[in-house]
């Protein structure tokens, strides 16, 4: 999956779309995801912890399993093609609209970052000046139970140069590591 990060419409649909095929997978397998099989998705999701005071669309289905119409950034749904798209096509209301676009899950995942380190790490990803935020995660269920994750490089070594990649910083992604337990 391809997180589209200029169209939080589809972001959120291709994050609920992850996490139904993984609860497809567990079905067939014969696994309750809630009571019997501990899940871990590792990598660049491609969104952001928060835009500006809100939380982000697509970190929000994950983090809390849904889209807080109240609390989110929900504005920036309004500002899509399909948002328009229901609204004058389909003469659908804003609310209605908001509705038909919350994702949702009951898998219960957790940010191992967030939950050993308090917060999110500052950033994951540095292209340069322009752009250097968290973009990459670990989330687990609650059959695991985070003990430790590696650290990100300090701010100073990875701003002294213009981005990544570079010759101390192989990638323009810094890596994740964590130490997990079964619970």
């Amino acid at each position: 999956i391809h997180y589209f990060w200029l169209r939080p419409d589809r972001q959120c649909l291709q994050i609920s779309e992850m996490i139904e095929a993984i609860a497809e997978l567990g079905a067939q397998w014969g696994a309750d995801l809630q009571k019997e099989t501990p899940v871990c998705f590792v990598g660049h999701f491609a969104i952001v912890p928060h835009i500006g005071s809100r939380t982000n669309l697509g970190y929000s289905i994950l983090s809390r399993g849904k889209i807080d119409l109240q609390g989110d950034s929900t504005h920036v749904l309004k500002r899509t093609p399909l948002f328009d798209l229901l609204i004058r096509k389909a003469k659908m209301g804003g609310e209605e609209v908001a509705d038909k676009m919350q994702p949702s899950h009951s898998i219960g995942l957790t940010s191992v970052y967030a939950h050993i380190m308090g917060r999110e790490p500052t950033f994951t990803n540095h292209v340069g000046p322009s752009f250097a935020d968290c973009l990459d995660y670990i989330w687990v269920s609650d059959l695991l139970r985070p003990i430790s994750c590696l650290g990100m490089p300090p701010r100073w070594a990875v701003w002294r140069y213009v981005g990544a990649p570079n010759l101390e910083f192989p990638s323009d992604h810094f890596s994740l590591r964590a130490e997990l337990a079964f619970v």
